[in-house]
């Protein structure tokens, strides 16, 4: 389960209380949300995907790969928006451990088209990729 204070922290961040602030955790090895550029972060998932069943390492990994374009603030998030048009996750190996880190990077376009892409790391050694199409449009704030 994650702490009080770290739901408190990424409530605070997020705003509200979603999947972010309540489900996982999440550790930044390099950059962070709100800088722009590269960002490295090992991130769990907390709470299983189907109740009473154990969470595998696949779940994990496929949890933590949706995260190689949010954590990459190319835009900045009060005058931007972006949604996730797809997720692809590719294996090397099946992955280990409870935690799994993402070294992402997001490109963006004016047409409104991004690519998020990430290199998957358990505690062994990289295992996967993963690539989002973007759909990017001005906040409604």
């Amino acid at each position: 389960q994650l702490t009080a204070q770290e739901k408190e922290g990424a409530q605070k961040y997020v705003g509200y209380p979603s999947f972010s602030s309540h489900a996982v955790a999440v550790r930044f090895a390099q950059g962070h949300f709100r800088k722009p550029g590269p960002v490295t972060a090992w991130i769990k998932l907390m709470l299983p995907v189907v109740a009473g069943e154990p969470l595998t390492p696949v779940q994990r990994a496929a949890a933590a790969a949706d995260y190689a374009s949010g954590a990459n603030g190319v835009l900045p998030y009060s005058s931007w928006s972006f949604m996730n048009a797809d997720l692809t996750v590719h294996f090397t190996r099946p992955p280990v451990g409870d935690w799994i880190a993402v070294s992402s990077r997001v490109s963006s376009q004016k047409t409104g088209i991004g690519l998020g892409e990430a290199t998957l790391h358990d505690t062994v050694a990289p295992f996967g990729r993963s690539a989002q199409s973007l759909f990017i449009e001005p906040a409604n704030r």
